[in-house]
């Protein structure tokens, strides 16, 4: 049976927030005075330890109205979806604009905006019409124990199979002892703290393995060092 955000604790209603702000489908924001802030080309939208977090240029909307320090309504809804769960939620986020320069960026003119909550809400709408409104106490919404929500295992994982499928395959060249030319394609699925799903295909048809870590990963950090060091060895 599909759960409702009215059925949820607080602590699962934090992650299912944290997971929204992580993978988002779609995003909205307001500033005081502006309107469509994201409506521009080149903005990317992450978050860090909860902090809806933008990367854009200097004069986009949003950072004009961080400059200004402006108070911001965020509204994303979640593209994690799931059968058993409340995917598709929508999460909103009232809070304050920063905005600082991205040290190091080849870009001098790059900035990062954050948006720090005062005020995180879930809205559930249902076939009726109506909508469940549930405050997220902040506490919960700023747990750590909340970094490696399910929002930011789906983008990790799309981020490997994206952007580094030529390393996944050499990984599995490696492990396997298949010459790199017979490795048609690999990929990860069904990231978790404590290991990983990986799928490949080769001249002798589909394969799937899953490597568990030495160890159940806490932080993003160590997720991502787990499975540059492990990934390899747990296909030997």
């Amino acid at each position: 049976m599909t759960l409702t955000v009215g059925t949820l604790d607080p602590t699962e209603l934090a992650g299912i927030a944290r997971s929204a702000v992580s993978c988002p489908a779609t995003a909205s924001m307001v500033a005081e005075g502006v309107e469509h802030l994201l409506d521009e080309d080149g903005l990317s939208l992450s978050e860090r330890d909860g902090v809806p977090t933008f990367w854009c240029h200097g004069d986009a909307p949003v950072a004009v109205a961080a400059r200004e320090r402006r108070s911001a309504l965020l509204r994303v809804t979640s593209g994690v979806t799931d059968a058993d769960g409340p995917g598709g939620a929508s999460v909103v986020i009232a809070g304050r604009l920063t905005e600082e320069q991205v040290p190091g960026a080849c870009c001098a003119d790059a900035r990062v905006v954050t948006l720090t909550p005062s005020l995180v809400v879930v809205l559930d709408p249902a076939e009726d019409g109506s909508t469940t409104r549930r405050t997220v106490p902040l506490e919960l919404y700023n747990d750590s124990a909340h970094r490696l929500n399910e929002g930011y295992l789906r983008r990790a994982t799309h981020h490997a199979n994206e952007c580094h499928a030529g390393e996944l395959v050499t990984s599995l060249a490696l492990a396997t002892g298949a010459p790199r030319s017979e490795l048609i394609a690999a990929s990860l699925a069904h990231l978790t703290p404590a290991g990983v799903e990986v799928c490949w295909i080769d001249l002798d048809g589909a394969h799937t393995r899953t490597v568990w870590f030495s160890r159940t990963a806490r932080t993003p950090a160590e997720l991502s060092n787990l499975l540059r060091r492990e990934l390899h060895a747990g296909l030997i």
